[in-house]
């Protein structure tokens, strides 16, 4: 899963990047961003690529009044999205999410104790940000509603995801650059079912502990 990212480039580095318009006092271009205070983010659509806007995190549905809704549909398993009615019109509509690194909880048995969720032994949870090990930008895939709501899209996390984010097992979909047009394009959904080869960073925030995981070694990738 997904509810925690950030975007720290300028403008000028978003506007180069993706080739768009941007306006650098657009307060939606940077910041860390909390999902469940459904903010408003930086997010390109496949209907006007030449622009950044700022949709909100959350996909409200248009034949919904209560916007509580938004709550359920923060992250969307890719693989199941035509299965799920606030979805299902909604799969065409593509979107880039654009960030340059995302927060997961892992844990790290050596650094203080907490119960597990389990209930098998002690462990502590640690939050890691995840990013590109160049710190570049990079893209989520999402699906948004006409009225500037937007899901973030999840998928089988790869190696390094896997053994932080278990026993959830999820990640973002993560593009690769040459992947962008083609989500936007309205490719087969099926092609972003599997995570795309990255080498990621994984980086301990809580005790300063850094660690470099090769996240190409997954055998079932078809990126």
């Amino acid at each position: 899963m997904c509810f925690y990212f950030k975007q720290s480039k300028d403008a000028l580095t978003l506007a180069k990047r993706f080739k768009v318009k941007v306006n650098e006092n657009d307060s939606f271009v940077k910041g860390e961003f909390n999902a469940f205070t459904f903010p408003r983010v930086p997010v390109i659509t496949d209907k006007a690529r030449d622009r950044i806007f700022g949709f909100n995190w959350g996909l409200i549905p248009d034949y919904e009044s209560d916007i509580s809704i938004r709550k359920f549909t923060l992250n969307g398993r890719i693989e199941t999205l035509d299965s799920v009615r606030s979805y299902r019109n909604y799969i065409q509509n593509r979107c880039l999410i654009i960030s340059d690194g995302f927060y997961e909880w892992g844990v790290d048995s050596e650094n203080g104790e907490v119960k597990s969720e389990t209930g098998r032994g002690k462990i502590k949870k640690c939050k890691y940000l995840i990013s590109l090990q160049d710190d570049s930008l990079f893209t989520f895939a999402g699906i948004y509603s006409p009225n500037g709501t937007f899901t973030l899209l999840t998928t089988y996390a790869n190696n390094l995801l896997g053994e932080i984010h278990s026993p959830k097992q999820r990640m973002p979909v993560i593009l690769k650059p040459d992947q962008e047009k083609k989500w936007l394009d309205r490719a087969d959904i099926n092609l972003f079912y599997q995570p795309g080869k990255f080498e990621l960073s994984a980086k301990l925030i809580d005790t300063g502990r850094d660690f470099k995981k090769n996240s190409n070694l997954d055998d079932n990738l078809i990126f």
